[in-house]
């Protein structure tokens, strides 16, 4: 009998190789990184190398100063393609609805005149008959229409302009709204055979609307400035102004960067801040301790007063340049994990289909 279990997507006559086969191109997969596959502290989150004249953004992303213009860039030069093809689809779109609303206009034309015949010969057979009686109802024809004009609270001949136009606006809208209906009921009986290359829709003949314009429009919005994606989507915004150059300390052999207060080695599991107006870089111990109104940068954020307590001004240790808002000329530089098992998110998972066969 075979063995049943609660997870059991694979045939019984498959063999331990096969499942191992399975194994290794099916389903999640998990590992863990080690420190080989974690970027260093100073190397450039977009080259993956040393970085080269190193540069912060405002939420402590370390790239080279070139890597960081290169990719302002290049998402200059995609936000303008995007805006140009946003043009180009509002143009569409525009032409689209001139084009459906001249169809609707032809179409209010065509039932009036229809309606226009239809209604003629009715009042050419009723005409014969009105004539008979029309020299002994003159006068009272007469007083009726005084008083109906006395009675009639119609506007003016002044907004006749304006009221045509609203029927017509009213009669041209109400025919957009049943030749959309047409169209929609037309192509759900043709469905094309999309299996055929000549038939496979294509983005191109896609009819636009109100709702998809709506959305590129907020894309739009979106790409007003470049941003900073190296934290993940949607990144925030950023500029090349905003760029704060790092300043390593080096040891006196120069085989490795320091702190230049406690002269201690600086790793990933160094927690790093750099300081906004002269670019040092100093572990969290320095800053807490010789930076009097930073004592603890999360009180300061939830405080704003902290920045008061102090009476002597907070400077940098190594150039003495003063330090006006903790919460501002203090970043903290972002890092990746350790490598060990308990620092850090080092542990990946993706997600995948088991085999089912």
């Amino acid at each position: 009998m075979p063995r049943h279990s609660k997870n059991n997507t694979n045939a019984s006559h498959f063999t331990s190789g096969e499942r191992k086969m399975l194994a290794d191109r099916w389903g999640s997969k998990s590992g863990r990184l080690g420190s080989d596959s974690i970027r260093k502290y100073d190397q450039c989150s977009l080259c993956l190398d040393e970085a080269y004249g190193p540069v912060v953004c405002s939420r402590g992303h370390l790239t080279c100063h070139e890597c960081a213009l290169t990719d302002y860039m290049h998402q200059v030069q995609e936000n303008e393609k995007r805006m140009r093809e946003l043009e180009e689809l509002e143009r569409r779109f525009e032409e689209e609805r001139e084009a459906a609303r001249r169809e609707a206009r032809t179409k209010v034309l065509l039932d009036f005149e229809r309606n226009s015949g239809a209604s003629s010969s009715s009042l050419a057979s009723s005409s014969a008959a009105k004539s008979v009686g029309s020299s002994n109802g003159v006068a009272n024809s007469a007083l009726v229409t005084i008083a109906q004009k006395a009675r009639s609270s119609s506007p003016t001949l002044s907004s006749l302009p304006a009221r045509i136009a609203e029927a017509t606006r009213a009669a041209e809208d109400a025919a957009m709204a049943a030749l959309a209906e047409e169209q929609a009921q037309a192509a759900r009986a043709t469905f094309p055979s999309y299996w055929v290359p000549s038939l496979t829709p294509d983005s191109s003949n896609h009819q636009l609307s109100a709702e998809d314009l709506e959305i590129k429009r907020k894309e739009r919005a979106k790409l007003a400035k470049p941003r900073c994606l190296i934290g993940g989507e949607p990144g925030h915004a950023t500029s090349t102004k905003q760029l704060v150059g790092v300043k390593f300390a080096r040891s006196p052999d120069g085989e490795r960067n320091i702190c230049p207060s406690c002269r201690k080695g600086l790793s990933n599991a160094s927690h790093l801040h750099v300081l906004r107006r002269c670019g040092h870089v100093y572990c969290a111990l320095c800053i807490s301790t010789l930076v009097p109104s930073s004592a603890s940068l999360s009180d300061a954020k939830k405080d704003k007063a902290s920045k008061t307590e102090s009476n002597a001004p907070a400077q940098c240790p190594e150039c003495d340049t003063r330090i006006k808002d903790p919460t501002k000329d203090i970043l903290k530089l972002h890092k990746e994990g350790t490598g060990h098992i308990g620092a850090g998110g080092v542990e990946v998972t993706k997600k995948g289909l088991a085999f089912l066969g």
